[in-house]
């Protein structure tokens, strides 16, 4: 969050209150969660000054410690008439704020209730044109540096989990911007510092202007690709030649991992990646630096489950995760068509390397949204188009358009749902609209 403040001008600080305790024990998750919402919004927010990170503490009875959390920024602030309502869902201070900056209204009383389960509360001072400070507070335990070691020391995965939170400045380099979305999400939860490259040229560009801990790489990007990207990046004379790189791809079969490791890679990331697939491969980096023992895995097998989307998948995302959900479903209604178009010319014209790209795309997209017939369809695309053989191409691309239908569907009844929550607000009270 500080590297994404210092790229709009604004001066990023932190500072902590005399007295604090060497170490509590309390829900770093949430903690976390409440912390990167307050700060985007104060980076959303603010177009010049500063942003400034307070921790404090008051000592309570029975060992226990109150942390108290503060974001001050210098942004636009929020009129006193509507603090009330800034923690209540697609509530914000004026419609024109909604347009400009965008939310979708769940952020902060999802923060409000987070603050709560850890026995706190959420709160906002603001000021019209002058900024504003979001606070939180939570209850802990106090305890000791010597505990908390005993106590990560109980087992290597609570040890690795704990080494996994460790801030990273990590480079993301994918090209399609649902798969951005989900990276950069799961990433800034746990506290990393993410940049995002789409294509392998621009990743190594990124990595000759800053320093990076971790690389996760895409295959199959445009202008250079993720292999190629990568032994550039290896063959260099500085010590960026061993960034720890490791691939995100649709394509982790038997032989994959033999191909990313000549490559240069240490490891790999297979999509649709979950946050713990993640935190594995970051908790591999930081432990040991060596290769990543990723599961092979087959590809999603093209069998209609009589549901548009798969609600493992898509279920999750939606209860928890609204904001991004509501993202990644506006972002695929708008791709996919485009998807569908260059897989019907590259089918029309016989170009196998086009059609290969384009499904390949659509595997990878599709598969992290919830949408597995067409992710299945798409893999099953991408091998005849390795094979050569694309006689069966026509009919899998009319059953891909049939079944896109069900999910647009679908997915255009969240947006037009959310829609309607931010348009009832509206009409009972024209100075809210959507949350900050």
């Amino acid at each position: 969050m500080s590297a994404r403040a210092e790229q709009k001008g604004l001066d990023f600080s932190i500072s902590y209150a005399p007295g604090l305790p060497e170490a509590v024990f309390g829900d770093p998750t949430r903690m976390r969660q409440i912390l990167m919402n307050f700060i985007s919004n104060a980076v959303k927010f603010t177009s010049k000054g500063s942003i400034h990170v307070r921790v404090g503490s008051t000592a309570s009875a029975d060992g226990e410690v109150e942390l108290r959390f503060e974001i001050e920024d210098t942004g636009i602030g929020i009129a006193e008439a509507d603090l009330a309502g800034v923690f209540e869902k697609f509530s914000q201070a004026d419609s024109s704020t909604s347009r400009k900056y965008g939310g979708t209204g769940l952020g902060l009383p999802i923060a409000r209730q987070l603050a709560e389960l850890m026995q706190g509360a959420a709160g906002v001072e603001s000021v019209v044109g002058k900024g504003s400070c979001f606070w939180f507070t939570a209850h802990c335990q106090v305890g000791r540096v010597e505990d908390a070691v005993a106590l990560l020391s109980e087992s290597s995965s609570e040890l690795m989990n704990a080494a996994a939170m460790r801030p990273l400045k990590i480079l993301v380099a994918e090209d399609h911007p649902i798969n951005q979305e989900i990276a950069r999400d799961i990433l800034e939860h746990l506290g990393h510092s993410v940049d995002l490259a789409d294509n392998g040229v621009a990743a190594i560009r990124a990595i000759d202007q800053a320093d990076y801990d971790l690389v996760l790489m895409d295959i199959h990007m445009p202008k250079m690709d993720g292999a190629a990207a990568t032994r550039a990046i290896c063959e260099r004379s500085d010590a960026k030649s061993g960034i720890p790189i490791i691939a995100l791809t649709a394509d982790a079969m038997v032989g994959d991992r033999e191909k990313y490791i000549a490559a240069g890679m240490n490891g790999y990331v297979s999509k649709p990646f979950t946050p713990d697939a993640l935190i594995a491969a970051i908790n591999q980096h930081v432990l040991h630096k060596g290769p990543i023992e990723a599961a092979v895995v087959e590809d999603p097998a093209p069998a209609f489950s009589g549901s548009a989307l798969d609600e493992a998948i898509a279920g999750p995302l939606r209860e928890r995760k609204p904001e991004l959900w509501l993202r990644i479903a506006g972002l695929y209604l708008a791709s996919t068509p485009e998807a569908l178009n260059a897989l019907e010319n590259a089918i029309a014209a016989n170009d196998i390397k086009s059609l290969r790209l384009a499904a390949h795309t659509l595997k990878a997209a599709s598969a992290n949204i919830g949408a597995v017939e067409i992710s299945g369809i798409a893999s099953s695309l991408e091998k005849a188009a390795d094979d050569g053989d694309t006689s069966t191409a026509p009919a899998a691309l009319l059953r891909l358009q049939t079944v896109y239908a069900a999910v647009a569907v679908e997915l255009s009844a969240d947006v037009e749902n959310a829609n309607q929550m931010r348009s009832t607000v509206e009409v009972a009270n024209p100075q809210e609209s959507i949350a900050r």
